[in-house]
C-alpha cells in the first residue's frame, strides 16, 4: 500500500526567511530578504521521481514551483527534469508535476541538502487545484500566525 503523500497545512514552517541559507555575496539576493513573487505553503511529504528513482522529501510548493531537502544527496544535475507527486485536500489522485531542477546544494550546519525546481509543462487541469491549494494553506498559516 502507498504511503499518503498529504501536504500539511500549517504544521511546518523552514524558519528560513531568505531564499537560500548562508551569506549573501555580490550579484546574490540578501539573505532574509524574500524575493518570491508567489507565496510558497510547507510540505510535509512529497515524492520527487528521479532518474535512480522514487524519493520522499519534506519541503515547500508554489504556484511555479517548488523547494526541498533531503539528507542525502540525489542523483541530478541542475537543468535536468524531474517529477513531483504530492497530494492536496479534495483531489481524488495526487498532483503529478514536472519541474526543472534550478539549484542543489549542501548546507553544512544543517547536514542536509536543499534543492529547488521550477514546475513546466503544467497540464491545465492540475493549475486550479494547486493554485486553490497554495491560496488556502496560505490563508491558514497567516491566520495562524496571528492567533496568540
Amino acid at each position: 500500500m502507498e504511503p499518503n503523500f498529504l501536504v500539511d497545512l500549517v504544521t511546518m514552517s523552514s524558519g528560513r526567511t531568505g531564499s537560500r541559507g548562508g551569506k549573501s555575496r555580490p550579484g546574490q539576493r540578501p539573505v532574509g530578504k524574500e524575493q518570491r513573487k508567489n507565496p510558497r505553503v510547507p510540505v510535509r511529504q512529497m515524492r520527487l521521481r528521479l532518474p535512480i528513482g522514487p524519493r520522499l522529501v519534506t519541503g515547500n510548493v508554489s504556484v511555479t514551483g517548488v523547494g526541498f531537502e533531503t539528507e542525502d544527496p540525489i542523483e541530478i544535475a541542475v537543468g535536468e527534469r524531474f517529477g513531483v507527486q504530492l497530494a492536496v485536500p479534495d483531489c481524488h489522485e495526487p498532483l503529478d508535476l514536472h519541474a526543472e531542477l534550478r539549484h542543489l546544494q549542501y548546507i553544512q550546519p544543517a547536514g542536509r541538502y536543499f534543492g529547488g525546481g521550477r514546475f513546466v509543462d503544467v497540464d491545465e487541469l492540475l493549475e486550479y487545484p494547486l493554485f486553490r491549494y497554495i491560496e488556502e494553506a496560505s490563508l491558514a498559516l497567516l491566520a495562524s500566525a496571528s492567533v496568540p
